[in-house]
């Protein structure tokens, strides 16, 4: 690394250079800076500027000023000098006699730092390098002359050493000697001459150099292996002009001009020496270390503190109340103008001479770049039909002897050999282009016209209302109106071209015709249009790369498409139309994103914006691209992190948050982040944030992977952090597993119990329903015994002893089949059949044979096999005969039983010609009851409880049989479910 040796004499001469007008950016305290003086700038290996102030140190990523102060550790607010070596630590020397660094977030200081600690200088410490092995050293003046030396080994070891040197009044220090040492120089300015040393902790003397500064002679030297050679003198006419510095090129000792005004010399950090920077009370100047010749000057009449280049050739000033200004380009230039607010609006190469129009009626012509004079034409606003004080020169195009300007107040015909000019009262003009060989378009404000370029009479109207631009094409006229483009060919009706290509539907407010027939065009709010044959075949917007959809300016050459928006100047390669679109802003030296006219000539571009005319070299703007990535701090559950010993969270520190900045400053806003989360997605997701968050992630393994990319496609490093969230205890395998276990056993456990419930419901149950079945039939029993016994009763009292014994043998025999019914659940058809038709014969006799009966089965059924429960139709037999038959007066009375098969079902019928329900119900509502039958009761009873044991029910259904509204009698329907089949 190149080394300044300092300054050997005060000369008294003052040497300038022509200063050329540059675009600068700069930053104030009203941008985020804590003081606009400036003492130092530098640029650490992460791609960061540090900035040296009377109020902190300053770091800046391109877009956010980040302090430092006594509050974060610094030693004194008050920074004066700053170095970043090769470990990624900013080295700070601050108005205190200790030394202090910053690295990874923290400031490290004598209070907390063991190697700072040890490094107490006798005054403050004011240079710094670092060694080929990454040492560094510190060099400080005492009293008396002591100049104390301390070396940081890479151990953390300090070692210090001092020396008097009371002749030597300057001295400096540099790593670029051998490795594991450090030069340091002094100069003696009485006794002309410069001594170097070399130190590792012990002083080793190098080589001492004599010279005169009164001589026109100058010696240089240099060393080989380790031995001081002179070469032969130099005659260098004026000498007092001239300083002594160093380089690490040979040890060689050189001379350069000196500039004025108390320089203070710094020399760019890469290996090239191509540019030596002089910062004075009178802005910087700039030496060829080869010849030693002022080569510019920047910043005239501003006292400057530093001049640094960083790793994009970015010229960094630090100024003293004026803050830090940044140079992105040298070969971006400007064309001082009388008027510094004119708005370049139009172009147009005539010659050797460029013409530039403006508002107020302005015309520049430049030559040589160069402004050579300026004319103004507002004087014909007296003449005009708009007087429009602003008067702006949108447009100029050639005519058959002269130019043809088209101004919002008129139109003017002009030579510029002979200044003669032709007026027209053709107004609100805003393009004009040529149609024929003595013919112009003029695309105004009222209409489209056809003008005679020679007499500036109107020729023709092509389109009566407003438009903004014109062209021919052939035999068609392409218009640009405020509802998109026409397409008007004489004689038939204008063709909306917006029907046909919605993105034509836009105010397209530039054209130009290329040489194979097409039709190059730009537009308020769809980009740029490539037309071919009335079809599009290209289009640029800012879903492909254009900066903006509002294009102001638009121009080709012989290679390039340059389009300019109100956010910089766009360039498509015309060959190649699929490479990316190259953008140029504020940042690579334009004075203004705001273009508003654009031409090229001889691969020079010549740029218009409010003020200025911008020019530069197309093969020579490209820059070095640089695009750092680092991650500035990562939140997990809301707690500050270190990712670097980063390997498990917590299970409640799922949610993550990062902050991160992409460092680029050849386009510090125009960076885009492309990241993922491995784990949850194997896709990119691209942002233009500079921070990103993670919320309520699940447990597992995950990887965050980010990278930046910049407008030049430049990408980043990547950013890789590993890490894994534990899950809770509840959510680990083996708590599952026991979990799972725990479940398993208590469901089991459940489950027995529930089986064993409902098989003691079951059995309880089953008992209750047998219970209740027995209880019934036993309650069945006596009711009709009582009923049978009646009937005897009947007969005794009647003196009818034959047929008492008759019904006492059917009764007893009755009674036998009832007592074994009785045991049963169910009976069978056939038993059912013999059964009821005991106890219909009995009733019989009991009503002296009033009545006959008949029982039915169905020949489908099997009477042995199919089974009903017991006792349940003989209580509707029963009611037939009591209720039913008993109270008929006339007629044939009759009971029929019926069993009949309907699919899987058993239908039971017991039918009566009775006197109905209703008419027993009136006589039973006034007789004398001498018992209650409860036999219907509880029949209903025993069915209730026969259904709860089965899904499908056994249904009753009675029926009321009528005839002509007369009572025929009762039907009782009995349902069996296949169950009991």
């Amino acid at each position: 690394m190149l080394r300044i040796l300092h300054l050997l004499v005060f000369l008294l001469s003052v040497v300038t250079a022509n200063a050329q007008d540059y675009n600068y950016i700069q930053y104030t305290v009203a941008d985020g800076l804590p003081s606009n003086t400036i003492y130092d700038v530098k640029q650490d290996i992460d791609g960061f500027i540090w900035l040296a102030t009377d109020a902190g140190l300053v770091r800046f990523d391109g877009r956010k000023f980040t302090t430092f102060t006594q509050k974060e550790g610094l030693p004194s607010n008050d920074v004066i000098i700053l170095f970043s070596d090769s470990k990624g630590r900013t080295w700070i020397i601050s108005m205190h006699n200790t030394i202090c660094y910053y690295y990874k977030g923290k400031i490290y200081n004598y209070r907390n730092d063991s190697a700072c600690s040890k490094m107490r200088f006798p005054s403050m410490p004011y240079y710094m390098a670092e060694n080929k092995n990454g040492e560094m050293g510190f060099l400080s003046h005492g009293s008396q002359n002591e100049q104390a030396v301390f070396i940081l080994r890479n151990n953390n070891q300090v070692i210090s050493n001092s020396q008097i040197q009371s002749t030597f009044r300057h001295s400096s220090i540099d790593g670029d000697g051998p490795p594991d040492k450090f030069r340091i120089f002094y100069y003696d300015t009485s006794g002309k001459r410069s001594v170097a040393y070399l130190f590792d902790g012990k002083w080793k003397h190098a080589w001492t150099h004599d010279w005169d500064e009164h001589s026109n002679y100058l010696r240089k030297s240099y060393m080989v292996n380790g031995k001081l050679k002179l070469m032969d003198s130099t005659y260098v006419q004026d000498i007092k002009r001239y300083t002594i510095h160093s380089t690490d090129m040979g040890d060689n000792i050189s001379f350069i001009e000196k500039a004025p005004q108390h320089p203070r010399i710094s020399i760019p950090p890469e290996g090239k020496r191509l540019t030596v920077y002089q910062s004075t009370n009178n802005g910087v100047y700039f030496n060829d270390p080869v010849t030693g010749k002022i080569t510019d000057h920047l910043l005239p009449g501003k006292v400057t503190n530093r001049c640094y280049r960083d790793l994009e050739n970015n010229i960094w000033i630090g100024t003293h109340a004026e803050g830090v200004w940044i140079l992105p380009s040298k070969s971006v230039k400007n064309i001082l103008l009388k008027q510094p607010k004119a708005d370049i609006l139009s172009f147009f190469r005539s010659g050797n001479t460029l013409f530039a129009g403006s508002d107020y009626g302005n015309l520049f012509n430049i030559r040589n770049k160069q402004l050579q004079k300026s004319e103004n034409f507002d004087h014909y606003i007296q003449l005009a039909n708009n007087k429009d004080a602003n008067n702006r020169l949108h447009w100029i195009e050639p005519g058959v002897d002269g130019l043809i300007f088209g101004f919002d107040d008129f139109i003017l015909k002009y030579d510029p050999a002979t200044s003669k000019q032709l007026f027209s009262k053709i107004d609100v003009n805003k393009f004009l282009s040529v149609a024929g060989k003595d013919s112009l378009l003029a695309a105004t404000g009222r209409a489209t016209l056809l003008i005679n370029s020679n007499t500036l009479s109107i020729l023709d109207t092509i389109w009566p209302y407003r438009s903004y631009s014109a062209i021919k094409q052939g035999n068609a006229y392409y218009i640009g109106t405020p509802g998109g483009l026409l397409k008007v060919v004489p004689g038939i009706p204008a063709i909306p071209m917006g029907n046909i290509h919605p993105d034509l539907q836009a105010l397209v407010n530039r054209m130009f015709k290329t040489d194979d027939g097409s039709i190059w065009m730009s537009t308020t709010g769809n980009g740029v249009v490539h037309l071919r044959n009335d079809s599009i075949i290209q289009k640029f917007n800012t879903s492909n790369g254009l900066t903006s959809n509002n294009c102001k300016a638009l121009h080709l050459d012989d290679k390039f498409v340059w389009v300019g928006t109100e956010k910089g100047l766009n360039r498509i390669d015309r060959s190649f139309t699929s490479a990316p679109v190259q953008h140029y802003t504020i940042e690579d030296g334009l004075p203004s994103n705001d273009i508003h006219s654009i031409i090229s000539d001889s691969g020079t571009l010549y740029i218009g914006t409010i003020g200025k005319i911008t020019y530069f070299d197309t093969s020579s703007l490209h820059k070095p691209s640089f695009c750092s990535l680092r991650l500035l701090s990562m939140e997990a559950g809301k707690q500050t992190v270190n990712p670097d010993s980063l390997q498990t969270l917590k299970h409640n520190e799922n949610s993550l948050k990062f902050e991160y900045t992409g460092i680029s400053f050849n386009s510090p806003k125009n960076i885009t982040y492309y990241y993922r989360l491995k784990g949850q997605s194997v896709s990119w997701d691209s942002t233009l944030n500079t921070n990103l968050e993670f919320v309520s992630l699940p447990p597992g393994d995950y990887t965050f992977e980010l990278f930046a990319r910049n407008k030049a496609g430049i990408n980043s490093n990547t950013l890789t952090v590993p890490f894994i969230i534990k899950p809770a205890f509840w959510g680990t395998w083996w708590f599952r597993l026991l979990v799972a276990l725990i479940l398993v056993t208590i469901v089991w456990l459940l489950v027995i119990r529930r089986i064993r419930q409902e098989q003691n419901k079951s059995a309880t149950q089953n008992r209750i329903n047998e219970l209740e079945q027995l209880a019934l039939r036993s309650q069945m029993n006596p009711h009709f015994i009582f009923n049978c016994l009646n009937s005897i009763q009947n007969f005794l009292l009647q003196n009818n002893f034959e047929k008492t014994n008759e019904y006492l043998t059917s009764f007893a025999h009755l009674i036998r089949q009832t007592l074994d019914n009785s045991s049963r659940s169910t009976i069978s058809i056939e038993s059912e059949s013999r059964y009821l038709s005991s106890y219909l014969e009995l009733e019989s006799m009991r009503f002296g044979h009033s009545f006959i009966y008949d029982i039915e089965v169905d020949p489908a059924i099997d009477p042995d096999n199919t089974f009903i429960p017991t006792m349940i139709l003989q209580p509707y037999v029963e009611n037939s005969i009591r209720h039913g038959l008993r109270y008929r007066q006339d007629g044939v009375k009759s009971v029929r039983v019926i069993f009949r098969k309907r699919g899987n079902t058993l239908v039971c019928i017991v039918e009566d010609n009775g006197i109905g329900r209703k008419k027993a119900a009136e006589l039973k509502s006034f007789m004398h009851v001498e018992y209650q039958s409860k036999g219907m009761t509880l029949t209903a009873e025993r069915i209730a409880a026969l259904n709860r044991r089965q899904d499908i029910p056994i249904t009753v259904d009675v029926i009321d049989m009528e005839e002509d509204g007369n009572a025929t009698g009762t039907q009782v329907i009995v349902r069996f479910p296949n169950v009991f089949l």
